[in-house]
């Protein structure tokens, strides 16, 4: 059987969701040591560390995904099940069947947070991102950088404009979003 590392496995994802026009959703593991046959078992070393955690919801995102889901959200009680009639909470879940907040619980408050979402993808054969602000109440400034001078397109719902830079500054309302279409390589002066 050949093995898939997750980069392939989210294009894979990609390409069925864009070919049948349907979304896909990435379910984030919050713990490990899953205990669906409810039999007492060790404990392990708790995993994934916070950072594995933010990586994923950044591949993710990056790698087309429209939505995170995390697994398990709430701990089943016999998932805490140890040894000896002891309960183990801190293997898995966002809040534990203890009904306390685990060790992840605080990355993916974080996670949720992002306050920008910049789609990338390919538009007449040229690069395009749409940059949408995801805070729904507060107003923002975020910068594109690019690798040199490139002329640009920048589409937002009030106007089109043309310029030639090496970065942007896009000032975006609540909710609301610009694209930047990146047409040819600049000759190296800034508009």
């Amino acid at each position: 059987m050949q093995k898939i590392n997750s980069f392939e496995n989210l294009e894979i994802l990609d390409k069925y969701a864009q070919k049948y026009d349907i979304p896909f959703w990435t379910y984030i593991q919050l713990g490990g040591q899953w205990n669906d046959g409810v039999k007492q078992q060790e404990t392990v070393r708790y995993y994934p560390r916070p950072e594995e955690v933010i990586w994923n919801v950044n591949t993710s995102l990056a790698g087309g995904a429209k939505g995170i889901a995390y697994f398990p959200l709430l701990q089943p009680y016999y998932f805490a099940f140890a040894p000896d009639g002891e309960m183990d909470f801190g293997r898995n879940g966002l809040i534990n069947a203890n009904e306390e907040k685990r060790a992840w619980f605080d990355c993916v408050k974080e996670a949720n947070r992002y306050g920008t979402i910049i789609g990338c993808f390919e538009y007449g054969g040229k690069s395009a991102f749409y940059v949408v602000n995801n805070d729904t109440t507060e107003a923002q400034s975020i910068t594109l950088q690019f690798d040199q001078v490139y002329s640009l397109t920048l589409v937002s719902s009030e106007r089109e404009k043309a310029v030639q830079r090496d970065s942007v500054t896009l000032h975006l309302d609540p909710a609301s979003a610009a694209l930047v279409l990146m047409r040819e390589k600049g000759d190296g002066k800034q508009e």
